[in-house]
């Protein structure tokens, strides 16, 4: 019981520590595309997902991704990027160009 209550005391001191702001994107196109000798449908979708926040102690943090880059951003393959600054400075990875 002591364990559990512990655990809980410590998630609820966490959850107001740092809140982010999460906010949802996205775009779609459709149409005919001509190769020079035939014409082929195309299209695709995509959803942005961007967040950021600040700690209580004024760590600035965040992440981007697409989600058609969800695989890749999962294995730090350069598809989504996070980061994270504060005094110190910025520290970013993943996709940041």
């Amino acid at each position: 019981m002591k364990k559990i209550l512990l655990a809980t005391s410590a998630l609820s001191l966490m959850a107001g520590a740092a809140a982010a702001e999460v906010s949802i994107s996205g775009s779609a196109r459709m149409g005919l595309l001509y190769n020079g000798e035939d014409v082929n449908f195309t299209s695709r979708a995509r959803v942005q997902f961007t967040a950021s926040g600040e700690t209580d102690t004024g760590l600035a943090f965040g992440y981007s991704v697409r989600a058609d880059q969800a695989g890749d951003a999962n294995d730090g393959m350069g598809a989504g990027s996070v980061f994270i600054s504060g005094a110190f400075g910025k520290l970013s990875m993943g996709d940041v160009a």
